[in-house]
């Protein structure tokens, strides 16, 4: 008696229309930018195809020593040319202006592959190239998820929107804005490993100066570059979410998300452009560029090796639970057998990364 809901029973059934929307909006624009930074991805196996020839010659480590040294010299060249870039205020002006232009150049990607490879020391025949494809696959099933924060911000968004106010329409320059911050942070990370080649403050015999680290990210966490692109995505598929729920839930003449067309033109040409820029060309830059810090991530290893080392432990632990000291004694041999046989199977999937099976097993 005397009561009022709220939300009223329709205002629940256009935000339960809304969150579809909004799933179904982030879920497409989430494929869009897998499938257009795959399609900058896989333009560079001709790199590492030539990287795999050149080793397959004669006189393989005198060969390697001077494709080291050209590769290092070439991208510290590119990056360090400027004189803004030894000034630490001058240089994230530079990388700004460096993000317009080709993302990852080969220099950039053979340095960068040089420098993750001695870093976490793997055999000089390991494909990098896959590993980036797998990473990139594992950083899909991140932007697509939808947190909780994420989906609390949406509904807080439509709460806030007072008339009058045009939050949507100030709320589309976040993904411009991060779009750049996140460019540049990954442009001037090249930068400093560039600088750390071209000016060595201790002499190295052979090997690399550069040294990929945690320190070269925002509080020592690569993670937080992928977490505001997820943002991006996000806001984009929320702007689009917004202009078909409006279409769909209300009258176009009654609605007041429709009444400013100038408004939503630039809203959603902003976001699409954004999308586009983002997938095509910050989305790969970070894949291979959070590469270079302290940690190597799971997909190192191709996802049927973990299979096979998580059934292979998984029997052991059995063993060793059930089994009678006898068959303990002997776990040695078993153990053995499986793993010369999966680096086998893996060398027959992936044929460019057998000597890292040899390694981490």
């Amino acid at each position: 008696m005397g009561r009022e809901p709220f939300v009223s029973a329709e205002g629940l059934e256009q935000l339960h229309r809304f969150l579809f929307v909004l799933a179904i909006t982030h879920v497409l624009y989430t494929f869009i930018a897998v499938g257009l930074s795959m399609s900058k991805i896989y333009s560079w196996k001709n790199w590492e195809n030539q990287v795999k020839n050149n080793g397959t010659q004669n006189n393989i480590q005198e060969k390697r020593k001077k494709g080291m040294m050209r590769r290092q010299s070439t991208f510290a060249l590119h990056h360090t040319s400027h004189p803004w870039s030894r000034n630490p205020i001058l240089i994230w002006i530079l990388c700004f202006l460096r993000q317009f232009r080709s993302s990852i150049q080969m220099s950039d990607y053979l340095a960068l592959r040089l420098g993750f490879i001695n870093n976490h020391q793997l055999p000089l025949s390991y494909n990098f190239h896959k590993y980036i494809i797998r990473s990139m696959e594992d950083e899909f099933y991140e932007i697509v998820g939808i947190s909780w924060p994420l989906w609390g911000y949406a509904i807080i968004c439509i709460f806030v929107n007072i008339h009058g106010l045009n939050i949507y329409f100030w709320l589309s320059f976040i993904p411009v804005i991060l779009v750049m911050v996140v460019g540049t942070k990954l442009q001037h990370v090249m930068s400093v490993l560039a600088l750390e080649v071209g000016e060595p403050k201790v002499p190295v015999n052979g090997g690399t100066q550069m040294k990929p680290r945690d320190d070269l990210f925002w509080f020592g966490k690569p993670e937080i570059l992928l977490r505001l692109i997820q943002f991006v995505s996000f806001q984009n598929a929320f702007e689009m979410a917004t202009f078909i729920w409006s279409l769909w839930g209300f009258d176009e003449h009654q609605s007041c998300f429709m009444e400013n067309h100038s408004i939503i033109s630039v809203r959603l040409t902003s976001g699409v452009l954004v999308q586009l820029w983002c997938s095509y060309s910050t989305v790969p830059m970070n894949v291979i560029i959070s590469q270079m810090g302290s940690r190597c991530r799971k997909a190192i290893i191709a996802e049927s090796v973990r299979e096979s080392l998580h059934t292979w432990c998984k029997r052991v632990r059995e063993r060793l639970k059930y089994g009678t000291p006898s068959q303990q004694c002997t776990t040695s041999r078993p153990t053995s057998s499986l793993q010369s046989s999966t680096i086998m199977d893996y060398e027959r999937d992936d044929d460019a990364d057998d000597e890292i099976k040899t390694h981490q097993v």
